[in-house]
């Protein structure tokens, strides 16, 4: 199987929104083969990267000591 999470996946993942609910923030994050939408603390598509921040115009993911971040546009 392709693992989604590969490094080079997650490089070129695109954030295609964030998403602001009464101050619960969600946000889908797109991938080549699928798009995943996540609040904070989420494992990301049953991968080990964490969602470990959402704010209104980024997302944080964290594995380990490794962190991505995708920025809006």
């Amino acid at each position: 199987g392709n693992d989604p999470f590969n490094e080079n996946a997650l490089n070129a993942a695109k954030l295609t929104g964030i998403y602001d609910f009464y101050g619960y923030k969600t946000a889908t994050l797109q991938t080549s083969t699928k798009s995943y939408t996540v609040r904070e603390g989420d494992a990301l598509g049953g991968s080990d990267w964490i969602v470990s921040e959402i704010t209104d115009t980024s997302i944080t993911i964290t594995l380990g000591e490794k962190t991505k971040s995708y920025t809006l546009g």
